[in-house]
């Protein structure tokens, strides 16, 4: 099942941060439908590129509007892109050293959907003091 955008459970209310998000949304749709079709392998390398490098451009957009906003969660947002970029260092160079089986590949999609929902909408959801204040 594709993930969707959830307005309200997802919004940062930066829109241009938000669009950031519907991109790597769809983005992941489209290996999830990679690897259900069984192109496992060729997905995953190609979703790790992709990965790799808007993660770096979109973190680093990410990382200046939480600074330009004094937001509250600005170094865990930081802390948990770290930890995002090794991850996907890690899992590149797993790939590049033997390949992995289409198990491995599915649990590199269930990984990488959890991380994505849980930093959209424990985190990135913070970036912004709450609209009452």
């Amino acid at each position: 099942m594709p993930l969707e955008w959830d307005q309200l459970m997802m919004t940062t209310r930066l829109p241009e941060i938000d669009d950031e998000h519907k991109e790597w949304i769809r983005r992941f749709n489209e290996f999830d439908q990679a690897v259900t079709q069984g192109k496992g392998i060729e997905a995953v390398t190609d979703t790790l590129k992709f990965l790799s490098e808007y993660a770096e451009a979109h973190f680093k957009h990410e990382e200046a509007v939480a600074a330009e906003h004094n937001s509250p969660v600005a170094e865990l947002n930081h802390i948990n892109h770290d930890q995002y970029r090794v991850q996907l260092h890690e899992i590149n160079r797993w790939v590049q050293q033997g390949g992995v089986s289409n198990f491995e590949v599915v649990a590199i999609k269930q990984d990488m959907e959890q991380w994505l929902i849980n930093h959209i909408c424990k985190i990135d959801t913070q970036i912004l003091p709450p609209a009452s204040e």
